[in-house]
This record gives C-alpha cells, sequence and structure tokens, in this order.
C-alpha cells in the first residue's frame, strides 16, 4: 500500500506517495489456499498438553516475570553505559529535508533492501533530475532505534526510493592489483629455476 511522504528541497515542499517494488508486483505469485467444504483453512496450534487447538488470533508475545509470572513490559534496549535509547519517528510522519548529495561511486558501496516507486509533480521531478549527484538522508518506514540510508534515483523521469545498507568491504582498483602481480613475478625471479631436460 503507498504511503505519503513529504520532502523538502531548498526551501520547498512537495507531496508525494512512495509504493514498494516486490517481487510479487514485478513477476506475480501463486498462492494455494487450503478449503474444506468451501471454506479456507487457517494454521491452527496444539497446547502444551495436547488437550486444546488454538485458533488464529490466540496467541500473543508477552514478557512474563521468571519469580512470579507476572506480565512484565517490553525490555527496553539500551546503549553502552545503560543508556536507553530513544525511536526515531517514522519519516512517513514529518519531512524529509533533502541537503546531502552523494556521487554514483558512493552509491554503488551500498547494497539495496528495498526499492520505493515515488510517485510526485513534476516539479519534484524535476528538482531530482537537475542535482549533479544523488540526494541522499537517513529513512525509517515506522519508528525504530536504527536508521537506514536512503538515496532518491531518477530513471528517465521516474523517481525510485532506494534504501540500502553500506557493503563491509572496499573495492581495489586494476593499479592495487597490478602492483600485487609484479611483486609476485619478482620473488619468483630469485628461485632457481627447474631445468626439466635433465
Amino acid at each position: 500500500m503507498a504511503r505519503a511522504i513529504e520532502f523538502e528541497v531548498s526551501g520547498q515542499n512537495f507531496d508525494a506517495t512512495c509504493d514498494k517494488v516486490d517481487r510479487t508486483k514485478l513477476y506475480g505469485r501463486t498462492q494455494r489456499i487450503p478449503e474444506s467444504s468451501g471454506k479456507r483453512c487457517y494454521l491452527g496450534r496444539l497446547s502444551d498438553d495436547g488437550l486444546h487447538l488454538l485458533g488464529k488470533d490466540t496467541l500473543q508475545d508477552a514478557y512474563l516475570d521468571d519469580d512470579d509470572g507476572e506480565w512484565m513490559e517490553p525490555k527496553v534496549t539500551l546503549a553502552a553505559k545503560s543508556k536507553a535509547l530513544v525511536k526515531t519517528p517514522s519519516s512517513h510522519d514529518g519531512v524529509v529535508v533533502l541537503s546531502d548529495v552523494v556521487s554514483m561511486d558512493d552509491y554503488l558501496m551500498y547494497v539495496a533492501k528495498s526499492v520505493y516507486h515515488i510517485v510526485a509533480s513534476a516539479d519534484f521531478i524535476d528538482v531530482i533530475a537537475k542535482c549533479r549527484g544523488i540526494y541522499t538522508f537517513k529513512y525509517n518506514y515506522s519508528a525504530s532505534i536504527d536508521q537506514d540510508d536512503a538515496f532518491l534515483i531518477n530513471n528517465n523521469g521516474v523517481i525510485f526510493l532506494v534504501v540500502g545498507e553500506r557493503l563491509a568491504f572496499n573495492f581495489i582498483g586494476l593499479t592495487d592489483v597490478a602492483s600485487t602481480v609484479l611483486d609476485d613475478e619478482e620473488d619468483d625471479d630469485d628461485e632457481d629455476d627447474i631445468d626439466f631436460a635433465m
């Protein structure tokens, strides 16, 4: 389902919607639905004692005290020095300010986690197309502690929001490879040659 998002570029605000691009929208999908007497079946669970069959919506995760089995509030995520971490609001609940720009080389150091199609006005598409780089910002689909890096990509007038994760390794260039190969060859010259004619 498409969600509304608002961008701000150089003091101008633009309303847009973002719709997730996934494999089912690209290729479609098939699904087997078990039925009995024309009614749809669902997965049930058997209780530990084997006496009760639990239907859907009857189970819920909960935190219980080890001593008394009393209901407890969910755990709080802590950072170093036991400081509680605060959730960052969803990017869809506020205005996303576009000010940071990265090069294509920087963008290619990320692996895409998810992709969204941005539907916006022609003015916003024009602003993104005229950018001499790629707009980047921190993105949260929903309120969370960790934020993802996001990029706005223009593809012939169609805007995509790509949420990515930075690669854990760096690429090396051809000059680095060539120098390594040359060093290995120089080491081989020091060794005695084997005469296969002996």
